[in-house]
């Protein structure tokens, strides 16, 4: 009997811990910034944007391990140089040319008692055709372990403009959250198999009196 009450706070901690382990962060963007304040959406225009991402924790950790801060733009020729700051002072410096930039979760993952930030500077061209008088500079997600969107972590920034020679002052509006039935949240079946064979062979050797 005297056991009884030690195996249940070990299980009430256990099922803690993984819920903890698999919450998804909140990602706080800052003000964008988009240069030329005039842009024009025609083919080839040259533009580049700055923003800052604060990562705002809702687990044991600012940022879960095992997920990943998903970057992507429609620009194109697009070359990233994606910063991230602990406590103010650089960390991690991510160059990278393409459409999509991956940041491990591992370089976002600290104690919440620190303060995680995401620097993000992008240039890029229009591409050639946009289809609207809107352009996607930039989206930022959280992925799952799975690589599945957190549900209501996507961002996207749209800028508005005329796709004509005549420039007019660029509009960026963020659109925010996007759900989706792909942003469920699915846990891994492997920790949680491995806590499930844990907890059954404490239990086993509970009952032997061992």
């Amino acid at each position: 009997m005297h056991a009884v009450f030690p195996f249940r706070a070990f299980l009430f901690i256990l099922i803690i811990a993984l819920i903890a382990a698999y919450a998804s962060a909140t990602i706080i963007p800052g003000q964008v910034q988009v240069n030329p304040q005039s842009v024009s959406l025609i083919k080839g225009t040259p533009l580049s944007v700055s923003e800052e991402l604060q990562i705002i924790p809702s687990g044991s950790t600012t940022f879960a391990e095992t997920h990943t801060l998903s970057l992507s733009t429609d620009l194109t020729e697009a070359r990233w140089q994606v910063v991230v700051y602990i406590d103010g002072v650089q960390g991690a410096v991510i160059p990278k040319e393409g459409s999509r930039v991956y940041v491990n979760g591992y370089l976002l993952s600290y104690p919440t008692t620190r303060d995680v930030s995401v620097q993000i500077l992008l240039e890029g061209t229009v591409p050639p055709t946009t289809g609207s008088q809107e352009l996607m500079i930039l989206r930022f997600a959280e992925l799952n372990s799975q690589g599945k969107i957190i549900s209501e972590s996507e961002n996207k920034v749209k800028i508005a403009g005329p796709d004509t020679d005549t420039p007019s002052p660029a509009r960026a509006e963020m659109v925010s959250p996007i759900a989706t039935s792909a942003g469920k949240v699915p846990l891994s079946c492997i920790p949680v198999l491995g806590a499930f064979i844990f907890i059954f062979s404490w239990f086993c050797l509970y009952k032997k009196g061992i």
